[in-house]
């Protein structure tokens, strides 16, 4: 929801971090998300919102080097800035 709004305000550049979809939370081990059985549809589902944004001049890019999402290109940090 976040990606989509800042691409309905107006962004121009939008670096997605936190939606890594990892086993591991920073602070606790707990193992497989639930919700990594519908992993292949939400990979899925933001690559089609990052490509609706590029066509309004919209660039979407994934921040987080471990992230198990692959329809968004990936970009360091530093890059983004």
């Amino acid at each position: 929801m976040a990606v989509a709004l800042a691409g309905f305000f107006g962004a121009r550049r939008i670096g997605l971090i936190g939606a890594d979809f990892t086993e591991h939370h920073f602070w606790i081990q707990y193992g497989p998300q639930r919700i990594g059985k519908e992993l292949d549809v939400i990979d899925r589902q933001y690559g089609k919102l990052a490509a609706h944004l590029k066509q309004q001049g919209t660039e979407v890019v994934n921040l987080s080097p471990i992230s198990k999402l692959t329809s968004l290109p990936r970009m360091s940090l530093d890059d983004l800035c």
